[in-house]
């Protein structure tokens, strides 16, 4: 069985980093199940029954920390996930930062199996959008990248949104200079 958390205050990051990982399961369609409005037995129906016609499910638990049986619901998950007898990959998302001091986080901090994404500052953020920027095959000058870093209030999603804008230009040569 596979499973991993992926969480921090950074919600836009955590979701991006969420979808490249299951793009990397092409083998396997992926269930999604909104455990913050779901009550405590639909979601281990969910977990519990089988497919007939597939032997590797895939799922996505979304907010399970918000849901209001959350005790009773992470207790009764993470004994299934101690098992580890299924052939399952579940990916567990929050769209906040989880405490450290919770048997939920610790859970996965002990299996190794969490990614934590935070809100970046302005040095960080240079260097995911220098990243980000190589990724995509674009060349800014540094005045022009920190100029974009400024116009998008340093926020990743903003930031994204124009740099895809930027690849759509007709007439890119991939080189952009102030």
């Amino acid at each position: 069985m596979i499973f991993k958390l992926y969480h921090g205050s950074s919600p836009y990051l955590s979701l991006r980093a969420l979808k490249q990982e299951t793009a990397q399961f092409s083998d396997l369609q992926f269930q999604i199940i909104n455990a913050e409005t779901q009550d405590a037995q639909t979601i281990f129906d969910k977990l519990g029954s089988q497919n007939l016609f597939v032997s590797k499910r895939g799922i996505i638990i979304k907010r399970l920390y918000k849901n209001k049986d959350k005790d009773k619901l992470i207790e009764s998950i993470l004994a299934l996930l101690k098992k580890d007898t299924g052939t399952d990959t579940i990916f567990f998302w929050e769209d906040e930062k989880v405490r450290v001091n919770t048997r939920y986080f610790k859970f996965f901090k002990e299996n190794n199996a969490f990614e934590q994404y935070d809100e970046m500052n302005k040095r960080s953020f240079g260097a995911w959008l220098k990243e980000e920027l190589d990724s995509n095959g674009l060349k800014l000058d540094p005045t022009v990248q920190r100029l974009l870093a400024e116009r998008t209030n340093y926020d990743p999603e903003r930031c994204v949104n124009e740099i895809q804008k930027l690849k759509l230009d007709p007439e890119n040569d991939t080189t952009y200079i102030a």
